[in-house]
């Protein structure tokens, strides 16, 4: 998203006129379109479109490198201290299997991640030297770096993209799908501003192609599939995400698209 900045004070502390200033306000939103949000961003896209911006494909760098580097920020004393925080209280029984895992030595479980192809972003990227998570955080800030770096390349202010790969999950999945946080871990590993709004609901045809197109061919997708039967009218929102000190401007671009929403 490239912010036009029309009207608006740069040296505001704050920059609250970003937030409150009416009008179009951006020139290109970048979107990415994913699996079961992908109605509901080309919704926003057309919405924004509407109001006089434009709107075209943007791809976040190396998907599956950041989120080795995320499990090993999140894990970095293989689950111990997440561990020791959770037998000081009562284990919810849908968590047992994660508990389970960092139970598991380190060494094991990194040998277990071979056969266990579904898990193996659990078991083989957690931490086992200290030079590991030294590598991780110096791995890190370089990724932040590029990220930002491609952005400005582009003249970009914000990111417009899905913020899970499903609609409300029942209570015992999102235990049990460990991948579908990509979609905001990205951002929280990225230091982002990110908000969330809703944009529409599931349909009847939502549901019909879900159950014809939606592919069924690993245990993690047939949880989806079988998670999102049935939600017709659930609420189907979109994410917005930017850089450091740009919150203002994720809060903007959340308020244009609720207001087109409601029509009001």
């Amino acid at each position: 998203l490239r912010f036009s900045h029309r009207g608006v004070c740069g040296s505001v502390p704050g920059r609250p006129l970003i937030n409150s200033n009416d009008g179009p306000m951006t020139l290109d939103i970048k979107t990415t379109v994913v699996f079961l949000k992908e109605r509901a961003v080309l919704e926003a896209k057309a919405q924004l479109e509407a109001a006089g911006h434009t709107l075209v494909p943007f791809h976040p760098p190396s998907i599956p490198v950041v989120m080795r580097y995320f499990v090993r920020a999140v894990c970095v004393d293989g689950g111990s201290f997440l561990l020791r925080k959770l037998f000081n209280d009562i284990v919810d029984p849908i968590l047992y299997s994660q508990v389970v895992l960092f139970m598991i030595p380190l060494w094991l479980q990194r040998a277990l991640a071979y056969p266990a192809k579904n898990d193996k972003i659990h078991l083989s990227l957690i931490e086992v030297l200290i030079a590991e998570l030294r590598e991780t955080y110096a791995d890190i800030e370089d990724y932040r770096g590029d990220f930002v770096v491609m952005m400005k390349e582009q003249k970009l202010d914000a990111l417009l993209c899905p913020p899970q790969v499903m609609t409300a999950p029942k209570h015992n999945v999102p235990a049990r799908l460990f991948a579908a946080c990509s979609y905001t871990a990205l951002f929280n590993l990225l230091d982002f501003g990110a908000g969330v709004v809703k944009v529409t609901e599931v349909t009847a045809e939502d549901d019909r192609k879900l159950e014809e197109e939606y592919p069924s061919t690993d245990p993690w997708y047939r949880l989806v599939k079988e998670s999102c039967k049935g939600c017709v009218g659930y609420p189907v929102a979109v994410q917005v995400a930017a850089p450091p000190y740009k919150e203002e401007t994720v809060l903007r671009i959340l308020r244009d698209i609720e207001i087109a929403v409601r029509g009001n």
